[in-house]
């Protein structure tokens, strides 16, 4: 069924056709289910941008052997509360749920895990890796690094990743959940307006003349080989906007992943022939600090007040990070899933090529 621009898929269908994919394309069956929870639950959240639309750069990147489906993820370095992990160039995806799933029993066992991880591919949202800690009452952070997109504030050359960061805290009914780029928008949100054929709101990075566009596909063309151009920083462009913020938290990110874990920071990213992405999970216990039911009940007071507040514009609605996904999840689940045409469309051609029926 069509809605405007929006095609509305079942859940079920859906989950069961990128797991085929992922057979066909060599992974085993459980891998493939783990794989595809990732995707689908980005889809789920309403972040079409790490969803099914990724699948086409999959399938490219493990066809290129830049994702090597036998190799799997190995501790290098380890004490009682940290490792380092070499991914060794496994789905990004499965390199994630072995480092956070470390970081969480190390935190079980310890109150604190921290995990560091080099050599590794694109892993979908963050956020999913942070909430597996939250949903066992942990506090959960990642971050990770990325080809190299965003200038320095007042630069025009791309040396920094997206670099997002997930930080998530367990609470009723739903998990505190806050998941965002260092860049403006993540690459994906632009691929996707690209994709429907539609503007950008708003210059949301630069042209390869060096100036703001609009126009997603100026933004996009070539991007990982390009030397002038990109994705603004968190904030815009300069300092007025507080554009120096989100360049400032894109360098934190980089030296909690690349630097720490000795891997590749984004601008080396971009020049290799492999992905290489690295990234950062840590879990914490918060009864270290006290009881975490009191926790959940003074935060959730705290929320309330804040929903109750004020509300600047009456035509909207305070939420609450995770809120919005929380609420989507659900609704997405029982109704479908709405996909963009054109997102659709190339999921139908990926599916006929390798022969998976939907």
């Amino acid at each position: 069924m069509i809605q405007i621009d929006k095609v509305i898929v079942p859940y079920q269908l859906l989950k069961t056709a990128v797991e085929q994919l992922f057979i066909k394309w060599g992974f085993s069956e459980t891998d493939s289910r783990s794989i595809t929870d990732v995707l689908i639950t980005a889809n789920l959240s309403g972040i079409d941008s790490h969803g099914i639309q990724r699948l086409g750069m999959y399938e490219k990147t493990i066809a290129n052997g830049i994702v090597v489906l036998q190799n799997k993820p190995m501790i290098e370095l380890e004490t009682a509360v940290t490792a380092l992990v070499n991914a060794n160039r496994a789905m990004g995806q499965l390199a994630a749920l072995f480092s956070m799933q470390l970081a969480i029993e190390k935190a079980k066992a310890q109150g604190i895990g921290i995990v560091v991880t080099k050599d590794s591919n694109h892993f979908g949202i963050a956020g999913y890796y942070a909430q597996l800690a939250s949903k066992q009452n942990l506090i959960g952070i990642c971050t990770t690094n990325s080809r190299a997109v965003m200038p320095a504030t007042f630069g025009a050359v791309p040396l920094i990743g997206t670099n997002p960061v997930a930080f998530s805290f367990p609470n009723e009914p739903y998990d505190f959940l806050y998941d965002a780029s260092s860049t403006v928008v993540s690459l994906g949100k632009i691929e996707v307006c690209s994709k429907a054929g539609k503007k950008l709101p708003s210059p949301w990075g630069l042209n390869q003349a060096g100036k703001p566009s609009s126009d997603p596909n100026e933004i996009l063309d070539d991007l990982p080989n390009r030397t002038i151009g990109g994705v603004y920083p968190l904030g815009g462009p300069g300092e007025d906007a507080g554009g120096y913020k989100g360049y400032g938290q894109g360098l934190i990110v980089e030296i909690l992943t690349a630097i720490l874990s000795g891997g590749m920071s984004s601008d080396v990213i971009s020049n290799s022939v492999k992905d290489g992405a690295c990234h950062f999970f840590l879990a914490l216990d918060p009864t270290c600090f006290g009881n975490l039911k009191d926790m959940k009940a003074r935060l959730s007071a705290y929320f309330e007040r804040l929903r109750k507040s004020n509300i600047a514009d009456p035509k909207q609605r305070i939420y609450i990070h995770g809120e919005k996904e929380f609420e989507k999840r659900a609704l997405y689940q029982e109704k479908g899933i709405p996909v963009d045409v054109e997102i659709w469309r190339e999921f139908e051609a990926i599916c006929r090529r390798n022969q998976v029926a939907i």
